[in-house]
């Protein structure tokens, strides 16, 4: 079965969160995204969109993750374009872009230590 573009980006959202954020926190999130499921009414962002700008912001050269106004300016960046159909939204997305970019540096992070921890012996 092939998935469509909406499902593949939400599988790949998921895959990079799921190292650092229970299941629990990232299915939250992505009730917040997409809202109620029989509906695209309520969605803040498609999958797919929020998929790119995510890219976008990690691609940012420019993004200190040690720097939260650094992280920030990059979810800012990332939204710059993005235009609100449901009041609210982009204060939204930028919170979740910051969730998105400190969870998958922390799994980055998590997975070089036990790489380092693993040399050791």
């Amino acid at each position: 079965r092939l998935y469509s573009k909406e499902q593949f980006s939400r599988i790949i959202i998921i895959n990079m969160l799921r190292e650092s954020l229970q299941l629990e926190k990232i299915c939250d999130l992505i009730k917040i995204v997409g809202g109620a499921l029989d509906s695209k009414a309520d969605d803040l962002i498609g999958d797919d969109e929020l998929y790119h700008r995510y890219v976008d912001m990690i691609a940012d050269t420019e993004i200190n993750i040690s720097d939260g106004a650094s992280v920030m300016n990059a979810a800012e960046s990332a939204l710059e374009d993005f235009e609100e159909t449901i009041p609210g939204a982009k204060a939204k997305l930028l919170k979740i872009l910051q969730v998105m970019i400190y969870a998958h540096s922390a799994s980055q992070l998590r997975k070089r230590s036990e790489d380092i921890l693993s040399g050791i012996n």
